[in-house]
């Protein structure tokens, strides 16, 4: 039986400029032709996702941190947040001062004050927000959006965090925070996602939609959103670029993003 590779997406699969080297997609095709699946994993939404990266070689997607699981055209399983729960959450950090995202299957959201907030949030550790972020739609009621799925927040100088461990502390019994992509550490953004949904369960989800043990499962990631990938994972991959908490738990790894980390850990393992 072949492998399932899941993949992160910014940071591994592609730079932070949006940038795939050359090679990776051969790579991925030639995978594919032997019998290996390719998953893209990411804590963006489904409709964040660049349209290019879609549709390169690749057989399914698990978006929102696992809350939105799909297997070629069809969508294995949608984890939708309560919007009472949403506007509950984002009253609390607007209160304190923490700027947030909303992300649903239909887009981003986020109210008129914080979206020069988020994007100087970009501007502050080099990152071009607008293309990152693939679109913002500001409103005035982000919480009254359909199918929601996660909140992501940014504190630029990392000073509220006491406030956000306080205002955990009040959802933890429906949400749960994971890291973001960005590795800037949780002080300074991070993700609330619905509790029990995971990067983690979105892999089970999908290995078990397919009938593929989680034995022939391979994770390769580089940085701090996703330590639950690697925990469900038989077989785990760090990028050189990766953080070091996450060099340490994995089983190999393999050259930098821009030194063709994934067609490298391909060839070292047999897959092509």
């Amino acid at each position: 039986m072949g492998k399932v590779v899941f993949l992160d997406i910014d940071g591994t699969l592609i730079d932070f400029h949006q940038h795939m080297p050359e090679g990776i997609l051969p790579a991925l095709q030639k995978a594919r032709d032997n019998g290996h699946k390719i998953v893209l994993c990411t804590d963006r939404s489904y409709t964040g996702i660049y349209s290019w990266l879609i549709r390169i070689p690749q057989d399914g997607i698990i978006a929102s941190a696992g809350a939105y699981v799909r297997s070629g055209d069809e969508v294995v399983s949608h984890h939708m947040l309560d919007q009472e729960k949403v506007r509950e959450l984002l009253l609390l950090l607007g209160q304190n001062d923490i700027t947030a995202l909303v992300q649903g299957i239909h887009g981003r959201y986020t109210v008129p004050e914080n979206q020069k907030k988020v994007l100087g949030f970009f501007r502050k550790i080099g990152l071009d927000g607008d293309r990152f972020l693939n679109g913002i739609t500001v409103v005035e009621d982000p919480a009254a959006k359909a199918a929601l799925e996660s909140i992501v927040y940014f504190d630029k100088t990392g000073s509220a965090a006491e406030q956000l461990r306080e205002i955990y502390r009040k959802q933890e019994g429906y949400f749960h925070i994971l890291g973001s992509s960005l590795g800037c550490g949780l002080d300074y953004s991070g993700m609330f996602a619905r509790r029990g949904v995971s990067m983690a369960s979105g892999m089970e989800e999908l290995l078990s939609y397919w009938q593929i043990p989680s034995e022939n499962c391979i994770a390769i990631e580089d940085g701090p959103d996703n330590f639950d990938m690697f925990r469900y994972a038989a077989f785990c991959i760090a990028m050189e670029n990766g953080i070091p908490e996450l060099k340490e738990m994995a089983d190999y790894m393999t050259t930098s993003v821009e030194n063709h980390g994934i067609a490298r850990a391909f060839r070292d393992l047999g897959l092509i």
